[in-house]
């Protein structure tokens, strides 16, 4: 198989031109930090709390699961290996290629939206999957193996934790038990692998769990506000969560750890956790505060 994805990313790559390169890259840009903050701040602020829950917490598992098996197998991509193939991405190519980051993440946060929304959302999700899967391999940063393996996770994670969630979102008490299981099973990571995605990984599925569950029990927001109401409050909280990133960053790097070295990616844990319940309980308890 490995020959067979040579060969269709030299094809890709020779035959896609300017455009195929700036139209995958675009795709791939859609699987980044930004636009699912943005998109959760919508949906969780302003929207659906469940749904955004849901989706949340989907994104979450993902990049902790995928974070973790790429700590554990630690396989060159294909630009490291072939120097025939050019890295057209390099911002988002760093670490092992197996499994696919982007694809098991968009995919996982495609078909939640599918799963909840049901409808023609199912072949959006097929259609944006396949194009993600292409837009790494056109990168040059994967191989047919790291993104078919990424998208069968994604949606493997994205049907059985939507399942499981249903289940239990009634009763606060077993979904926070349930949670604790994902986190528990997890956990080693953060002392064996010396992988610093999945430190941010675990660092925002962990604090949107508590996060979440700290809300329904002491917070209570409502989305149910005027329009206006709502956009501010999208606008506002989107601005600030990625002022709290930079400044934690920041403020992290005063202390002087060595870039990928275990103090480093726990600082990284701490920054992320800190951002997910920020924006998943300070907030809408500012809001609720506010009556806004």
């Amino acid at each position: 198989m490995e020959q067979i994805s040579v060969d269709l990313i030299i094809w890709l790559q020779n035959t896609g031109g300017v455009l195929g390169e700036m139209f995958f890259n675009f795709i791939s840009f859609l699987g980044e930090q930004y636009v699912y903050i943005l998109i959760l701040a919508i949906v969780y602020w302003a929207y659906d709390k469940k749904f955004g829950e849901y989706l949340a917490t989907t994104l979450g598992i993902s990049l902790s699961t995928n974070n973790f098996i790429k700590g554990i197998t630690e396989l060159p991509r294909p630009y490291e290996t072939y120097s025939e193939i050019d890295n057209l991405r390099p911002e988002t190519s760093y670490g092992s290629a197996f499994p696919s980051g982007h694809t098991q993440a968009f995919s996982s946060f495609l078909f939640a939206i599918a799963y909840r929304l049901k409808r023609y959302w199912w072949l959006i999700a097929i259609i944006l999957t396949v194009l993600m899967m292409m837009s790494r391999m056109y990168l040059g940063v994967h191989y047919l193996r790291d993104v078919l393996v990424g998208a069968t996770l994604g949606i493997t994670i994205a049907l059985g934790h939507g399942f499981l969630f249903n289940k239990f979102y009634n009763d606060n008490q077993k979904l926070i038990q349930y949670y604790s299981m994902i986190a528990l099973v997890l956990l080693p990571g953060l002392f064996f692998l010396d992988n610093n995605s999945f430190f941010q990984g675990y660092g925002i599925m962990t604090g949107l769990m508590l996060a979440t569950s700290l809300e329904k029990k002491y917070v209570g927001f409502s989305t149910d506000k005027p329009l206006k109401t709502l956009v501010i409050r999208i606008a506002v909280g989107f601005a600030l969560l990625l002022a709290s990133l930079l400044i934690l960053k920041l403020v992290f790097g005063f202390i002087g750890t060595e870039e990928g070295s275990w103090p480093y990616n726990m600082l990284d844990f701490i920054r992320y956790f800190i951002v997910s319940l920020m924006g998943f309980l300070v907030y809408p308890a500012i809001f609720k505060r506010l009556d806004y």
